[in-house]
Formats: C-alpha cells, sequence, structure tokens
C-alpha cells in the first residue's frame, strides 16, 4: 500500500483522531453496536435541504428519500411514489404517493406533506428552483394523489423531482427547527442534531421497507485525498469516497478492500473570466487549443479519467462523436491564435500583452478531488510556455470566489445529468442568467436552442437539440471541458451491499450492512 511521510501521517492521525471522537468512535468497541464511519470530501454548511447542495448530503447518509429515485443508467424509478401520470394537456402530472410511509417522527406521508415540502423548496431556494427545475401553475392534493400542473410542457419533471433538492421532508417543523435540529424524513436512517462538522444518522426503527441493518451512521470530513486513503488502511472510516486514480489501483491491489467504479455523470470544467484579458476571444481559444487533456488522462490521471470534447459524459448516450471542437489541442495553432490577435510581449518580461494589458490570469481550484490541482497546475506550465501566465489560487470556499468574480479561471467538478438529462444543467451552467452561470456567458443561439428543448418531448428531437448546444458551446468558448471521472467508493471488506451510482447521491442505502 502507499506508504505516507511521517509528518504527514501524523497530522492525518491528528485530524482523525479529533474527528472520530464522538460517540460514533464508543460505538465501535468490541460487541457494541454497528456504526458504519464514512470519509467524505467536503464539509456542508447546514443540513438544511434548500441551502446550495447540502440536500445531497441527507440522501447520501441515508436520511432523505424522493418521490423519483434513478437507477444506474439514470432512468426515473419509484421511490416515495408508485407511479405517475401525465395528461393529454402536457401540463398536469399525477403521482401516486406509496401508502404505509412514515416521517421518522411517525407522521404519516400523504400527498399534502409531499405537497407542502416541494411547495417550502420553492418558497425558499426560488432562483434555484425556476432558473434549473420548472415553474408550476398549481399543486393539488387528495389523499394519496399528488397534482402538479406546470406552466410549460416540462418533459423531465419526474427526474427533476429526483434531484437531491426535492427530497421530502416534514415541512409542518418551522424553519428554525430545521436549521437548528435538521429535517425529518423517511429514509432508513434519522439525522441526528450536528455538534461538530460530523454529520450523523441513527436507525429508523419505523422505515417503510423494515428494519435497516445499520445502528449508526457517522459521515466524517476528511478534505485531503492521501489522508482519506490513510484512514481506510488505519480503520478510522470504513468506507470513503472520491478517492485518487493512483490510490484506486493500490487499494484494488489489497485483498481487505472492495472497490466499486462506474462511469460518472461528472465534468472537471474551468470557468473562463469573460472580463479581464480573456474578454478577448482570440486568447480563450488559444488557451483551450494549448491543452493536451488526453495525455494529462493517460499520465496525470492514471487513466481513470476520459478526455472531455463537450460538457457531457459518453456514458449519457449522447452522439458526441458527432462534435467538433475548432479549439481542440493544437499547440501550433495556439502560437498563431495568439499572434493573429495581437498578442505579444512588448516589454520583454516573458508575459504576452495586448493594448497594455498582461495575459495574466488568477487559477482558483479546490483539493478535496485529487484531480482539479493536477490539471490546475498542469494548465499553468504549460500555457507559462505561450507566454501567458498563470498564478495558482487554492480555496475551500469556491462559491465564494465565484460569487465575486475574482478569477481569470476556477475549476470545478459537476454533475451533467442529475436529473436523468442534461437540460436542467446545461440551462443552469450556460443560460443567460443561469443559476450556476459562474462567469455571466451568454449565448443568444443557446438560449434559443434551450427554449426548444424545455417544451420538446420527442427524444430524437431532444438529443439532436442537446447536440447543438454542445457544439454551440464549444464554438462559442467560454469553458474549458477537461475531463469526466470515474465515481468510486472504496470500502473495508466488512461492509457488505455498496454500490455506485454515476449522478453519486446514493452512498449509504438500506441494502448496506457490516459485520460487528
Amino acid at each position: 500500500m502507499k506508504r505516507i511521510s511521517l509528518p504527514i501521517a501524523l497530522s492525518a492521525a491528528l485530524l482523525l483522531t479529533a474527528a472520530i471522537l464522538s460517540p460514533a468512535a464508543e460505538a465501535q468497541a468490541p460487541g457494541a453496536r454497528k456504526a458504519l464511519n464514512f470519509g467524505v470530501f467536503s464539509h456542508i454548511d447546514t443540513v438544511d435541504p434548500t441551502h446550495g447542495w447540502d440536500s445531497w448530503y441527507i440522501v447520501r447518509i441515508g436520511a432523505g428519500e424522493n418521490l423519483v429515485q434513478f437507477s444506474k443508467t439514470m432512468a426515473p424509478e419509484p421511490w416515495l411514489a408508485e407511479s405517475w401520470s401525465l395528461a393529454d394537456d402536457r401540463l398536469t402530472w399525477t403521482f401516486k404517493i406509496r401508502e404505509g410511509v412514515k416521517f421518522s417522527n411517525g407522521k404519516p406521508l400523504d400527498a399534502a406533506a409531499v405537497k407542502k415540502s416541494i411547495e417550502r423548496v420553492t418558497r425558499l431556494a426560488s432562483s434555484r428552483f425556476e432558473s434549473e427545475f420548472f415553474r408550476y401553475e398549481s399543486i393539488g392534493a387528495d389523499g394519496q394523489s399528488l397534482t402538479i400542473k406546470t406552466k410549460e410542457p416540462t418533459p423531465g419533471l419526474p427526474g427533476m423531482l429526483g434531484d437531491p433538492l426535492f427530497l421530502i421532508i416534514d415541512a409542518d417543523a418551522s424553519d428554525d427547527e430545521i436549521k437548528a435540529s435538521g429535517p425529518v424524513c423517511t429514509g432508513p436512517y434519522k439525522y441526528l442534531p450536528r455538534t461538530d462538522e460530523n454529520i450523523r444518522a441513527v436507525r429508523n426503527d419505523i422505515y417503510w421497507r423494515g428494519r435497516p441493518p445499520l445502528d449508526e451512521v457517522n459521515f466524517i470530513p476528511v478534505t485531503d485525498p492521501n489522508t482519506r486513503a490513510l484512514a481506510l488502511q488505519s480503520g478510522d472510516v470504513d468506507m470513503a469516497t472520491n478517492m485518487s486514480a493512483n490510490d484506486v489501483q493500490l487499494f484494488l491491489n489489497d485483498p481487505n478492500f472492495g472497490v466499486v467504479e462506474i462511469d460518472s455523470l461528472r465534468l472537471v470544467m474551468a470557468y473562463m473570466n469573460l472580463t479581464g484579458p480573456m474578454k478577448d476571444v482570440s486568447l480563450r481559444r488559444a488557451v483551450k487549443s494549448a491543452l493536451d487533456r488526453k495525455t494529462w488522462c493517460a499520465t496525470l490521471l492514471s487513466g481513470r479519467f476520459t478526455p472531455a470534447v463537450g460538457p457531457l459524459p459518453p456514458s449519457l448516450g449522447f452522439p458526441n462523436d458527432m462534435l467538433k471542437d475548432p479549439n481542440s489541442f493544437d499547440t501550433a495553432r495556439a502560437k498563431a491564435l495568439l499572434a493573429e490577435g495581437g498578442w505579444t510581449d512588448s516589454n520583454g518580461d516573458g508575459v504576452l500583452d495586448k493594448d497594455g494589458e498582461p495575459a495574466e490570469m488568477t487559477f482558483v481550484y479546490y483539493t478535496s478531488r485529487q484531480e482539479l490541482p493536477l490539471l490546475a497546475e498542469a494548465t499553468q506550465d504549460t500555457l507559462a510556455a505561450l507566454g501567458i501566465k498563470v498564478n495558482l489560487q487554492v480555496t475551500e470556499s469556491i462559491n465564494n470566489y465565484a460569487e465575486s468574480g475574482n478569477f481569470g479561471l476556477i475549476i470545478s467538478s459537476v454533475i451533467t445529468a442529475g436529473t436523468g438529462d442534461p437540460q436542467s444543467f446545461l440551462v443552469s451552467q450556460y443560460g443567460t442568467g443561469g443559476y450556476n452561470n459562474w462567469n455571466k456567458y451568454s449565448n443568444p443561439e443557446l438560449d434559443a436552442i434551450f427554449e426548444e428543448l424545455k417544451a420538446e418531448f420527442d427524444n430524437d428531437r431532444r438529443s439532436a437539440l442537446v447536440t447543438r448546444a454542445q457544439q454551440s458551446l464549444l464554438d462559442n468558448p467560454g469553458h474549458i471541458f477537461f475531463v469526466h471521472p470515474n465515481a468510486n467508493i472504496i470500502y473495508n471488506k466488512k461492509i457488505t451491499g455498496v454500490q455506485v451510482y454515476p449522478a453519486d447521491y446514493y452512498w449509504v442505502t438500506y441494502d448496506i450492512d457490516m459485520a460487528k
């Protein structure tokens, strides 16, 4: 297994000791309850499902459930809704809510409770809700029948309700109660109020599928990938996710551990700031042409990543072979673009400039995903050889940089089809005014494609529109599409029932068990 230098090992051990010396650690004593410790790669600010992406962790720990869940092919499947149908008006959807389900506090789940939970999302996350998902005319509840009438045809509504933002909670609780004590949900494990950065849940004894196997689940934030590997080796955690490519290979060779991998829906992408030097399209095109992503996948990333062409990974099944990137890797072209665009080293300092502005930018990244600093450093080295100066800036508060606009490039790992369909992702990331449009990219051709896509029910025509959208993003560059990673979970073999899904929502499920 991987050797870790003594100073790193000591600091990691101290970190994990502090993280795990909690009631969860006592539960690991011989003969005690089954307590699963899971090493996760990021902290979350709250556990209010409407805050950012905190709802993902409520689903991941086995506490939250949606009306709809996704298969390993991202097909929407029944979960808290047994079935759904669309009326002839193509606006009115009816969902049959599963009988016999209770919240972990004993309240029965009916359509009225679901209605109130969805309305809370629309009230507290309205900007994201309407930008990324759908708009509705009305929501009705009658017994176990929930009716949603949308303002416009919304082909992907069932999948949208599978996004963790729409996990179903007992919304009779006040907003203050939910912020202080966490949401009450319907999953196999029920969330415990936080006392530190860890997230904890215990068995929900009235779970609708029967008695869950584990007594307790603990999510322990370990942001450094090397430290997560050490935690697995030492037994401080039983499972961990988002492991580095090198560590995956090491654990594959260890008989004490299991590894599950799948082609993910993720895209590692950098947003180009469209102000400053990169307002010049010739510079943006040259930067993209300079980056040898295929070689980086094979070398830096150990062959466990796929180079990206457009934003959507091949695993989604769209005809990406039809895409033509005019700014694919070509060093000679990159140099020619800079020269043609008027970028020269006028003062001999080794950095190109134009109209008195140097080709210098800050590249912001975070470290919890091993590939991000590697790609940032490779970009810095590559562009330096062309006379473009890149200053690296590490942060764990990526959203703060994005909101401030204080970056030249900012890299992130994003889910591309978290609703089973790429529409929400594409509109949110690249549509004018989109909720996650960090660099304020605006492309009228693309916006027109999106308006067609939102109302199109035919799968073949939707596929053609998605392909046109990707091509428009390539022709009008505002982003660097780096790579598509695999999703992985590594676990001690005393754990059973571990699976990994493309959208990485479902980590701890009803099926996971462990030896005492």
